[in-house]
């Protein structure tokens, strides 16, 4: 993985890029920033990624910030499934479960390990693949896709401490 850091942005990442020699697919991963007012923070106003399969795009995705607030105290339950309003029956994919198969879904409670995705007919799986999906791609007005922006901040901030940890040991070691 390449990782370019700006120095004029408070040292944090603007573009990602992870190739596998061995794999045909590629990701990048470009951010813009902005300087949340009357602080000296920057935060990611755009997230830009792209995955491709031997060179064809498969995915691209752009997440604009429309709205910030910077040092304010957030609610624990909006990190929380319920709190995004997951639809029940959503696959929760665990990385440690390696079949897809035996993937727990949510009850529209919590977690549920008993009801996995093998437990499900082959008409119900087709037609959660098939079928419109639970959000829809364009929101209501004025509604929020919280777990999209979330997801999109928690991997740049993620991205971010991991940059600044490599910097401060080059720096360390100079």
């Amino acid at each position: 993985m390449t990782c370019w850091l700006c120095p004029d942005l408070g040292m944090n990442p603007v573009r990602y890029e992870m190739v596998a020699p061995a794999a045909p697919a590629s990701h990048e991963t470009s951010i813009e920033y902005a300087k949340a007012k009357g602080t000296d923070i920057w935060f990611p106003t755009s997230v830009h990624y792209r995955r491709t399969i031997d060179g064809v795009v498969v995915l691209d995705q752009k997440l604009d910030v429309e709205t910030a607030e910077i040092n304010q105290p957030i609610p624990a339950e909006v990190f929380t499934f319920k709190g995004m309003g997951l639809p029940e029956g959503t696959p929760i994919e665990y990385p440690e479960i390696k079949r897809l198969e035996d993937q727990p879904t949510w009850d529209g409670e919590k977690v549920d390990p008993t009801r996995t995705r093998g437990q499900r007919s082959l008409e119900a799986y087709y037609h959660l693949i098939n079928s419109e999906p639970p959000v829809p791609d364009t929101p209501e007005p004025g509604r929020r896709r919280p777990y999209y922006l979330g997801g999109g901040v928690l991997a740049v901030v993620g991205g971010v401490l991991v940059a600044r940890a490599v910097r401060r040991r080059q720096l360390a070691g100079a």
